[in-house]
């Protein structure tokens, strides 16, 4: 998963329907889980707030595509 977050997240530096803020909130997230999940096996206090950080950067990357998504790109006309 962390993988595609990062290539989604690089993906999206390429794209100008998003802002590069989110785009680098991703690259950021799926880095540190990434790390995070590479050295599992070392039990340290700054691994942990390490996949913390990660995970608080993930969920706002998710709620920040979302929202992106979610907004309309072209105002339609009012007919009346």
């Amino acid at each position: 998963e962390m993988t595609t977050v990062l290539i989604f997240s690089v993906l999206l530096l390429w794209n100008n329907s998003f802002p590069r803020e989110i785009a680098y909130i991703g690259i950021l997230a799926g880095t540190f889980l990434l790390i995070g999940d590479f050295t599992e096996s070392i039990h340290s206090r700054s691994i942990a707030i390490l996949i913390a950080i990660g995970y608080i950067l993930l969920l706002t990357w998710y709620l920040c595509v979302g929202i992106q998504l979610l907004r309309p790109k072209y105002h339609l006309p009012n007919v009346s």
